[in-house]
Protein backbone atom coordinates (compact mmCIF):
# COMPACT_ATOMS: atom_id res chain seq x y z
CA UNK A 1 0.00 0.00 0.00
CA UNK A 2 2.85 2.38 0.86
CA UNK A 3 4.49 1.62 -2.49
CA UNK A 4 1.18 2.18 -4.26
CA UNK A 5 0.72 5.54 -2.52
CA UNK A 6 4.27 6.54 -3.44
CA UNK A 7 3.83 5.45 -7.05
CA UNK A 8 0.57 7.40 -7.26
CA UNK A 9 1.24 10.55 -5.23
CA UNK A 10 4.79 11.29 -6.36
CA UNK A 11 4.00 11.56 -10.10
CA UNK A 12 0.93 13.66 -9.29
CA UNK A 13 3.01 15.99 -7.12
CA UNK A 14 5.58 16.39 -9.90
CA UNK A 15 2.83 16.98 -12.46
CA UNK A 16 1.16 19.48 -10.13
CA UNK A 17 4.48 21.30 -9.68
CA UNK A 18 4.98 21.48 -13.46
CA UNK A 19 1.39 22.59 -13.84
CA UNK A 20 1.88 25.35 -11.27
CA UNK A 21 5.11 26.53 -12.90
CA UNK A 22 3.48 26.51 -16.33
CA UNK A 23 0.51 28.51 -15.07
CA UNK A 24 2.79 31.05 -13.38
CA UNK A 25 4.85 31.36 -16.55
CA UNK A 26 1.66 31.70 -18.58
CA UNK A 27 0.38 34.44 -16.26
CA UNK A 28 3.74 36.21 -16.45
CA UNK A 29 3.66 36.08 -20.24
CA UNK A 30 0.12 37.45 -20.30
CA UNK A 31 1.15 40.27 -18.00
CA UNK A 32 4.26 40.94 -20.09
CA UNK A 33 2.17 41.06 -23.27
CA UNK A 34 -0.25 43.51 -21.64
CA UNK A 35 2.62 45.76 -20.51
CA UNK A 36 4.25 45.67 -23.96
CA UNK A 37 0.91 46.42 -25.60
CA UNK A 38 0.41 49.40 -23.33
CA UNK A 39 3.90 50.66 -24.13
CA UNK A 40 3.18 50.21 -27.83
CA UNK A 41 -0.01 52.23 -27.41
CA UNK A 42 1.96 54.92 -25.62
CA UNK A 43 4.37 55.07 -28.56
CA UNK A 44 1.44 55.42 -30.96
CA UNK A 45 0.11 58.25 -28.79
CA UNK A 46 3.53 59.92 -28.78
CA UNK A 47 3.79 59.63 -32.57
CA UNK A 48 0.34 61.13 -32.87
CA UNK A 49 1.49 64.05 -30.70
CA UNK A 50 4.46 64.59 -33.04
CA UNK A 51 2.09 64.81 -36.00
CA UNK A 52 -0.20 67.11 -34.03
CA UNK A 53 2.72 69.38 -33.11
CA UNK A 54 3.82 69.63 -36.72
CA UNK A 55 0.27 70.39 -37.87
CA UNK A 56 -0.04 73.11 -35.21
CA UNK A 57 3.15 74.83 -36.37
CA UNK A 58 1.97 74.59 -39.97
CA UNK A 59 -1.40 76.09 -38.97
CA UNK A 60 0.39 78.98 -37.24
CA UNK A 61 2.51 79.55 -40.35
CA UNK A 62 -0.62 79.43 -42.52
CA UNK A 63 -2.22 82.12 -40.35
CA UNK A 64 0.89 84.29 -40.87
CA UNK A 65 0.80 83.85 -44.63
CA UNK A 66 -2.91 84.60 -44.76
CA UNK A 67 -2.39 87.87 -42.97
CA UNK A 68 0.65 88.88 -45.05
CA UNK A 69 -1.20 88.16 -48.30
CA UNK A 70 -4.63 89.58 -47.45
CA UNK A 71 -3.74 92.02 -44.67
CA UNK A 72 -6.79 90.58 -42.91
CA UNK A 73 -6.28 90.57 -39.12
CA UNK A 74 -8.71 87.65 -38.74
CA UNK A 75 -5.79 85.40 -39.70
CA UNK A 76 -4.27 86.29 -36.33
CA UNK A 77 -6.76 83.88 -34.74
CA UNK A 78 -5.46 80.96 -36.83
CA UNK A 79 -1.90 81.86 -35.89
CA UNK A 80 -2.75 82.18 -32.18
CA UNK A 81 -4.65 78.88 -32.13
CA UNK A 82 -1.81 77.12 -33.98
CA UNK A 83 0.82 78.47 -31.61
CA UNK A 84 -1.21 77.62 -28.50
CA UNK A 85 -1.88 74.10 -29.83
CA UNK A 86 1.82 73.64 -30.60
CA UNK A 87 2.89 74.72 -27.11
CA UNK A 88 0.32 72.46 -25.43
CA UNK A 89 1.29 69.51 -27.62
CA UNK A 90 4.97 70.01 -26.95
CA UNK A 91 4.28 70.02 -23.22
CA UNK A 92 2.39 66.73 -23.59
CA UNK A 93 5.37 65.29 -25.47
CA UNK A 94 7.79 66.59 -22.85
CA UNK A 95 5.75 64.94 -20.07
CA UNK A 96 6.64 61.58 -21.58
CA UNK A 97 10.40 62.08 -21.83
CA UNK A 98 10.83 59.59 -19.00
CA UNK A 99 9.16 56.92 -21.14
CA UNK A 100 10.93 57.93 -24.35
CA UNK A 101 14.30 59.45 -23.40
CA UNK A 102 15.73 58.77 -26.89
CA UNK A 103 13.68 61.57 -28.48
CA UNK A 104 14.40 64.17 -25.79
CA UNK A 105 17.50 65.70 -27.45
CA UNK A 106 15.69 66.01 -30.79
CA UNK A 107 12.59 67.49 -29.20
CA UNK A 108 14.65 70.07 -27.30
CA UNK A 109 16.07 71.13 -30.66
CA UNK A 110 12.53 71.16 -32.09
CA UNK A 111 11.45 73.39 -29.21
CA UNK A 112 14.24 75.85 -29.89
CA UNK A 113 13.47 75.81 -33.63
CA UNK A 114 9.74 76.27 -33.04
CA UNK A 115 10.42 79.22 -30.73
CA UNK A 116 12.62 80.70 -33.46
CA UNK A 117 9.90 80.00 -36.02
CA UNK A 118 7.28 81.77 -33.94
CA UNK A 119 9.63 84.74 -33.44
CA UNK A 120 10.13 84.99 -37.20
CA UNK A 121 6.38 84.82 -37.79
CA UNK A 122 5.65 87.47 -35.17
CA UNK A 123 8.44 89.74 -36.48
CA UNK A 124 7.10 89.55 -40.03
CA UNK A 125 3.60 90.31 -38.82
CA UNK A 126 4.86 93.31 -36.84
CA UNK A 127 6.75 94.65 -39.88
CA UNK A 128 3.57 94.28 -41.92
CA UNK A 129 1.63 96.17 -39.29
CA UNK A 130 4.21 98.96 -39.20
CA UNK A 131 4.58 99.19 -42.99
CA UNK A 132 0.90 98.90 -43.70
CA UNK A 133 1.64 96.85 -46.83
CA UNK A 134 3.57 93.80 -47.81
CA UNK A 135 7.26 94.76 -47.59
CA UNK A 136 9.77 93.36 -50.06
CA UNK A 137 12.40 92.81 -47.37
CA UNK A 138 10.09 90.22 -45.72
CA UNK A 139 11.27 87.78 -48.38
CA UNK A 140 14.41 87.26 -46.33
CA UNK A 141 12.31 86.41 -43.28
CA UNK A 142 10.20 84.08 -45.40
CA UNK A 143 13.27 82.20 -46.65
CA UNK A 144 14.64 81.93 -43.12
CA UNK A 145 11.25 80.78 -41.82
CA UNK A 146 11.11 78.10 -44.51
CA UNK A 147 14.56 76.86 -43.53
CA UNK A 148 13.59 76.68 -39.86
CA UNK A 149 10.38 74.89 -40.73
CA UNK A 150 12.27 72.31 -42.77
CA UNK A 151 14.57 71.74 -39.78
CA UNK A 152 11.56 71.24 -37.53
CA UNK A 153 10.06 68.72 -39.95
CA UNK A 154 13.36 66.85 -40.22
CA UNK A 155 13.81 66.65 -36.42
CA UNK A 156 10.23 65.48 -36.00
CA UNK A 157 10.71 62.79 -38.66
CA UNK A 158 13.88 61.59 -36.90
CA UNK A 159 12.04 61.50 -33.57
CA UNK A 160 9.22 59.54 -35.22
CA UNK A 161 11.75 57.05 -36.66
CA UNK A 162 13.16 56.50 -33.16
CA UNK A 163 9.67 55.87 -31.81
CA UNK A 164 8.86 53.60 -34.74
CA UNK A 165 12.03 51.59 -34.10
CA UNK A 166 11.09 51.25 -30.45
CA UNK A 167 7.57 50.20 -31.47
CA UNK A 168 8.95 47.50 -33.75
CA UNK A 169 11.09 46.27 -30.87
CA UNK A 170 7.98 45.99 -28.70
CA UNK A 171 6.15 44.16 -31.50
CA UNK A 172 8.96 41.61 -31.70
CA UNK A 173 8.86 41.16 -27.94
CA UNK A 174 5.07 40.74 -28.05
CA UNK A 175 5.41 38.15 -30.81
CA UNK A 176 8.05 36.29 -28.82
CA UNK A 177 5.90 36.46 -25.69
CA UNK A 178 2.94 35.12 -27.65
CA UNK A 179 5.04 32.22 -28.90
CA UNK A 180 6.08 31.45 -25.34
CA UNK A 181 2.44 31.74 -24.27
CA UNK A 182 1.39 29.25 -26.93
CA UNK A 183 4.15 26.88 -25.79
CA UNK A 184 3.02 27.27 -22.18
CA UNK A 185 -0.56 26.63 -23.25
CA UNK A 186 0.47 23.48 -25.09
CA UNK A 187 2.53 22.39 -22.10
CA UNK A 188 -0.48 22.99 -19.85
CA UNK A 189 -2.68 20.92 -22.15
CA UNK A 190 -0.09 18.13 -22.25
CA UNK A 191 0.29 18.16 -18.47
CA UNK A 192 -3.48 18.23 -17.87
CA UNK A 193 -4.08 15.43 -20.39
CA UNK A 194 -1.19 13.51 -18.84
CA UNK A 195 -2.64 13.97 -15.35
CA UNK A 196 -6.07 12.85 -16.57
CA UNK A 197 -4.66 9.79 -18.33
CA UNK A 198 -2.44 8.93 -15.37
CA UNK A 199 -5.29 9.46 -12.91
CA UNK A 200 -7.60 7.34 -15.05
CA UNK A 201 -5.10 4.50 -15.28
CA UNK A 202 -4.26 4.67 -11.58
CA UNK A 203 -7.97 4.79 -10.73
CA UNK A 204 -8.60 1.74 -12.89
CA UNK A 205 -5.62 0.05 -11.26
CA UNK A 206 -6.96 1.00 -7.82
CA UNK A 207 -10.38 -0.43 -8.67
CA UNK A 208 -8.74 -3.59 -9.98
CA UNK A 209 -6.70 -3.86 -6.79
CA UNK A 210 -9.80 -3.30 -4.67
CA UNK A 211 -11.74 -5.88 -6.68
CA UNK A 212 -8.86 -8.35 -6.46
CA UNK A 213 -8.65 -7.75 -2.72
CA UNK A 214 -12.40 -8.14 -2.37
CA UNK A 215 -12.39 -11.33 -4.45
CA UNK A 216 -9.47 -12.67 -2.46
CA UNK A 217 -11.23 -11.75 0.78
CA UNK A 218 -14.43 -13.40 -0.39
CA UNK A 219 -12.45 -16.44 -1.52
CA UNK A 220 -10.74 -16.69 1.87
CA UNK A 221 -14.09 -16.24 3.61
CA UNK A 222 -15.62 -18.93 1.41
CA UNK A 223 -12.72 -21.29 2.06
CA UNK A 224 -12.95 -20.62 5.78
CA UNK A 225 -16.61 -21.69 5.83
CA UNK A 226 -16.62 -24.41 3.17
CA UNK A 227 -15.33 -27.95 2.86
CA UNK A 228 -12.60 -28.24 0.23
CA UNK A 229 -13.57 -31.78 -0.76
CA UNK A 230 -17.32 -31.56 -1.24
CA UNK A 231 -17.77 -27.82 -1.62
CA UNK A 232 -20.39 -27.89 1.14
CA UNK A 233 -20.34 -25.50 4.09
CA UNK A 234 -18.10 -26.82 6.89
CA UNK A 235 -18.74 -26.78 10.62
CA UNK A 236 -17.95 -23.07 10.83
CA UNK A 237 -20.35 -22.34 7.97
CA UNK A 238 -22.96 -24.52 9.65
CA UNK A 239 -22.62 -22.63 12.94
CA UNK A 240 -22.91 -19.31 11.11
CA UNK A 241 -26.06 -20.43 9.29
CA UNK A 242 -27.59 -21.80 12.50
CA UNK A 243 -26.94 -18.46 14.21
CA UNK A 244 -28.87 -16.58 11.51
CA UNK A 245 -31.62 -19.17 11.24
CA UNK A 246 -32.16 -19.38 14.99
CA UNK A 247 -32.29 -15.57 15.37
CA UNK A 248 -34.83 -15.28 12.55
CA UNK A 249 -36.97 -18.15 13.86
CA UNK A 250 -36.90 -16.75 17.39
CA UNK A 251 -37.95 -13.25 16.26
CA UNK A 252 -40.66 -14.39 13.81
CA UNK A 253 -41.95 -17.34 15.85
CA UNK A 254 -40.98 -19.86 13.18
CA UNK A 255 -39.79 -23.45 13.52
CA UNK A 256 -36.86 -25.29 12.02
CA UNK A 257 -35.21 -28.68 12.46
CA UNK A 258 -31.67 -30.01 12.56
CA UNK A 259 -30.84 -33.43 11.08
CA UNK A 260 -27.51 -34.85 12.21
CA UNK A 261 -26.19 -37.64 9.94
CA UNK A 262 -23.35 -40.10 10.24
CA UNK A 263 -22.52 -42.55 7.43
CA UNK A 264 -22.73 -46.23 8.35
CA UNK A 265 -19.93 -48.46 7.11
CA UNK A 266 -17.73 -45.60 5.91
CA UNK A 267 -14.71 -46.70 7.99
CA UNK A 268 -14.77 -50.04 6.20
CA UNK A 269 -14.74 -48.23 2.84
CA UNK A 270 -11.54 -46.40 3.77
CA UNK A 271 -9.97 -49.57 5.17
CA UNK A 272 -10.93 -51.80 2.22
CA UNK A 273 -10.68 -49.41 -0.74
CA UNK A 274 -8.43 -46.59 0.41
CA UNK A 275 -8.94 -42.94 1.21
CA UNK A 276 -9.25 -41.84 -2.42
CA UNK A 277 -12.33 -44.03 -2.84
CA UNK A 278 -13.53 -42.80 0.54
CA UNK A 279 -13.23 -39.19 -0.63
CA UNK A 280 -15.14 -39.99 -3.81
CA UNK A 281 -17.86 -41.58 -1.69
CA UNK A 282 -18.18 -38.40 0.39
CA UNK A 283 -18.47 -36.29 -2.77
CA UNK A 284 -21.13 -38.61 -4.16
CA UNK A 285 -23.06 -38.60 -0.86
CA UNK A 286 -23.05 -34.79 -0.87
CA UNK A 287 -24.49 -34.76 -4.42
CA UNK A 288 -27.20 -37.31 -3.57
CA UNK A 289 -28.39 -35.52 -0.42
CA UNK A 290 -28.30 -32.11 -2.13
CA UNK A 291 -30.53 -33.48 -4.86
CA UNK A 292 -33.12 -34.59 -2.29
CA UNK A 293 -33.37 -31.23 -0.48
CA UNK A 294 -35.43 -28.16 -1.24
CA UNK A 295 -33.82 -24.91 -2.36
CA UNK A 296 -34.10 -23.24 1.03
CA UNK A 297 -32.76 -26.25 3.00
CA UNK A 298 -29.15 -26.21 4.15
CA UNK A 299 -26.58 -29.06 4.00
CA UNK A 300 -23.12 -29.00 5.61
CA UNK A 301 -20.28 -31.45 6.12
CA UNK A 302 -19.20 -31.20 9.74
CA UNK A 303 -16.10 -33.32 9.30
CA UNK A 304 -15.18 -36.93 8.48
CA UNK A 305 -18.39 -38.75 7.53
CA UNK A 306 -20.68 -36.47 9.53
CA UNK A 307 -23.24 -34.22 7.80
CA UNK A 308 -25.95 -31.90 9.06
CA UNK A 309 -29.12 -30.52 7.49
CA UNK A 310 -31.17 -27.50 8.54
CA UNK A 311 -34.80 -27.77 7.43
CA UNK A 312 -36.76 -24.51 7.26
CA UNK A 313 -40.43 -23.88 6.56
CA UNK A 314 -41.89 -27.25 7.54
CA UNK A 315 -45.33 -27.55 9.13
CA UNK A 316 -45.63 -31.15 10.27
CA UNK A 317 -43.34 -33.84 11.62
CA UNK A 318 -44.29 -35.95 8.59
CA UNK A 319 -42.30 -33.58 6.35
CA UNK A 320 -39.15 -34.35 8.34
CA UNK A 321 -39.90 -38.07 8.25
CA UNK A 322 -40.28 -37.95 4.46
CA UNK A 323 -36.96 -36.16 4.00
CA UNK A 324 -35.10 -38.52 6.35
CA UNK A 325 -36.66 -41.58 4.71
CA UNK A 326 -35.67 -40.43 1.21
CA UNK A 327 -32.09 -39.83 2.32
CA UNK A 328 -31.81 -43.26 3.97
CA UNK A 329 -33.34 -44.98 0.92
CA UNK A 330 -31.05 -43.16 -1.54
CA UNK A 331 -27.85 -43.84 0.41
CA UNK A 332 -28.80 -47.46 1.05
CA UNK A 333 -28.49 -48.17 -2.66
CA UNK A 334 -25.07 -49.43 -3.86
CA UNK A 335 -22.76 -46.67 -5.14
CA UNK A 336 -20.61 -47.16 -8.24
CA UNK A 337 -17.31 -45.46 -7.39
CA UNK A 338 -14.32 -45.92 -9.72
CA UNK A 339 -15.86 -49.08 -11.14
CA UNK A 340 -16.31 -50.47 -7.64
CA UNK A 341 -19.56 -51.17 -5.85
CA UNK A 342 -19.72 -49.46 -2.48
CA UNK A 343 -22.40 -50.16 0.09
CA UNK A 344 -23.02 -47.67 2.89
CA UNK A 345 -25.88 -46.42 4.99
CA UNK A 346 -26.72 -43.45 7.18
CA UNK A 347 -28.00 -42.85 10.69
CA UNK A 348 -29.99 -39.68 11.27
CA UNK A 349 -30.94 -37.75 14.43
CA UNK A 350 -33.63 -35.06 14.39
CA UNK A 351 -34.31 -32.17 16.81
CA UNK A 352 -36.86 -29.38 16.30
CA UNK A 353 -37.07 -25.75 17.37
CA UNK A 354 -38.92 -24.78 19.51
CA UNK A 355 -40.61 -28.14 20.11
CA UNK A 356 -37.50 -29.86 21.52
CA UNK A 357 -35.37 -26.92 22.67
CA UNK A 358 -35.30 -23.11 22.49
CA UNK A 359 -31.49 -22.74 22.61
CA UNK A 360 -29.55 -23.57 19.45
CA UNK A 361 -26.68 -25.21 21.34
CA UNK A 362 -29.11 -27.51 23.12
CA UNK A 363 -30.87 -28.25 19.83
CA UNK A 364 -27.57 -29.25 18.19
CA UNK A 365 -26.68 -31.51 21.08
CA UNK A 366 -30.11 -33.14 20.90
CA UNK A 367 -29.78 -33.81 17.17
CA UNK A 368 -26.36 -35.37 17.78
CA UNK A 369 -27.73 -37.52 20.63
CA UNK A 370 -30.66 -38.67 18.47
CA UNK A 371 -28.22 -39.64 15.70
CA UNK A 372 -26.19 -41.85 18.07
CA UNK A 373 -29.47 -43.34 19.30
CA UNK A 374 -30.24 -44.38 15.68
CA UNK A 375 -26.85 -46.08 15.43
CA UNK A 376 -27.49 -48.00 18.65
CA UNK A 377 -30.88 -49.11 17.35
CA UNK A 378 -29.24 -50.83 14.38
CA UNK A 379 -28.09 -48.05 12.01
CA UNK A 380 -29.50 -46.97 8.66
CA UNK A 381 -32.51 -45.32 10.30
CA UNK A 382 -33.64 -42.02 11.82
CA UNK A 383 -34.73 -40.96 15.31
CA UNK A 384 -36.27 -37.88 16.92
CA UNK A 385 -34.86 -36.70 20.21
CA UNK A 386 -38.23 -37.53 21.71
CA UNK A 387 -37.59 -41.19 20.78
CA UNK A 388 -34.51 -41.24 23.01
CA UNK A 389 -36.51 -39.89 25.90
CA UNK A 390 -39.26 -42.46 25.38
CA UNK A 391 -36.67 -45.24 25.33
Amino acid sequence: MASYKTDTIRPLLIASLLLGISMLWLCFNFYHIIVLSQQKDQIDTQRYLLVTFRSAVVDAETGQRGYLITNNVSFFDAYTEGKTKALETYQAIADNYQLFPAIKPLMLQVKALSDEKFNIIESSIQVQLDAGAYASHLTLSKDKGRTVMNEIKLKLENADLLLLSQRQTYEKQIKKALEFTILCGLLLVIIIVGILIFSYKRTIKLFETVLETKEASESFAHQAEHDMLTGLPNRRGFEHFIELTHSNAHQRKLQYAILYMDLDGFKAVNDDHGHNIGDNVLVEVAKIITGLLREHDFLARLGGDEFAIVINHFHHQKSLIDIASRIIASLNRPLNIAEQTIQIGVSIGIARFPHDAIHKETLISMADAAMYFSKKKGKNQFSFISDTLAA
